[in-house]
């Protein structure tokens, strides 16, 4: 597959399983480096060491991290 994402970077939210797996995949094949973030610490370490790649990283944030829109609600 071309690497039409070298030099770039993925930014993946929604946790190391399930969808936010599945779409850190494609742009590890494409070149990208990969940053996954989420509420589980484990889940995403077992994240990154099934992806495989050297560029994959890492991110939690607190379950505690309040969610607010512009406006501040």
């Amino acid at each position: 597959m071309a690497e039409r994402f070298a030099g770039q970077t993925a930014i993946i939210t929604g946790d190391g399983r399930g969808n936010g797996l599945a779409t850190a995949e494609r742009p590890i094949t494409e070149g990208a480096k990969v940053m996954i973030i989420g509420r589980q610490p484990d889940a995403l370490a077992a994240a990154v060491a099934a992806l495989g790649a050297a560029d994959t990283h890492s991110a939690t944030t607190p379950a505690s991290t309040p969610c607010t829109g512009r406006d501040g609600t």
